[in-house]
């Protein structure tokens, strides 16, 4: 913005009043500058109040997260994308409330007990083939031989004399690193497997491939395609629940000490059946059942 200076002759104004005119406009000028640095500023990205909650989640988990910070309208929210430590490390240092993640901080005992760990869901990932398939069950060697590549037709683990098609995640995820991790033990991955990215996009390749195998998220499986036993034990929240059924983690929210506050609210709703619903809908297991509708009609 520019200022010119108005002459003025003839009009009967005294040299007064063009001064106080002339003061009048630096002082709005002065204003409108201030405004409009306020204006290329812009809003934060998430406002900042003083009973903001500020809370750090795994990538995996974001999605729960940002789910259950709809339900806060001053939350305050940060991703900490990828880093099984970094959300620990922002409860420790008092820069985060509350931290979701898959990893039981060492601290969380009775000797260092600053930082306090509680479970509340666990994440469990099946192996699931097309609904058609005959195969209703396998054996963790089966598994490894056919996403190694050892085996590489359906018959020889009960199913027609087919190629079986593997699909796997092609991209970071909680999900293949459970897979990989307490399945295959770290064992390799055959180079045919066709890559996916999301579970959306698992779903729909074994949902249009009667010869297709990979692996979900236990709660995002559906009634539309079929989880497989895994060495006799069905993949249920129950045994989830009862740690029968091993290819699970548990999740943990963590705090520095026991939360107040609004931390405590958010605690206290992700444990609580609203959290219930939140934690099915993004494919995990709640700890606890939720509890049944009562029947009004009775």
């Amino acid at each position: 913005m520019s200022i010119s200076l108005v002459r003025v002759s003839g009009t009967g104004i005294s040299a007064r009043q063009v001064f106080l005119v002339v003061l009048v406009c630096i002082t709005l000028v002065r204003g409108a500058c201030a405004q409009a640095v306020l204006a290329d500023d812009g809003p934060p990205a998430m406002p900042r109040h003083n009973n903001s909650l500020k809370i750090v989640t795994t990538e995996s988990l974001a999605p729960l997260g940002l789910a259950v910070a709809k339900r806060f309208a001053e939350l305050r929210w940060d991703v900490a994308a990828g880093d099984r430590d970094l959300g620990i490390q922002k409860v420790r240092a008092g820069l985060a409330a509350v931290a979701l993640t898959d990893q039981l901080p060492a601290e969380a005992n009775d000797q260092q007990p600053d930082v306090v760990a509680v479970p509340f869901a666990w994440e469990a990932v099946a192996v699931v083939v097309h609904p058609s398939s005959a195969v209703v069950a396998l054996r963790t060697q089966q598994i490894r031989d056919v996403f190694s590549g050892r085996i590489t037709r359906w018959r020889p683990i009960g199913g027609p004399d087919l190629p079986i098609h593997v699909y796997s995640w092609g991209t970071p995820s909680s999900t293949r690193e459970i897979f990989r991790t307490m399945l295959l033990q770290r064992g390799p991955v055959v180079l045919a497997a066709r890559p996916v990215t999301s579970s959306k996009q698992m779903r729909e390749m074994l949902l249009s491939d009667p010869q297709g195998i990979g692996y979900l998220r236990l709660g995002l499986v559906g009634r539309e395609l079929r989880a497989v036993a895994l060495d006799g034990v069905p993949p249920t929240a129950v045994t989830v629940r009862s740690g029968t059924y091993k290819t699970a983690q548990r999740l943990y929210l963590v705090t520095r000490g026991k939360p107040v506050g609004q931390a405590k609210t958010f605690v206290d709703f992700l444990l609580g059946e609203g959290g219930v619903e939140e934690v099915e809908a993004a494919g995990l297991i709640p700890l606890t059942v939720k509890a049944p509708e009562s029947d009004e009609s009775n």
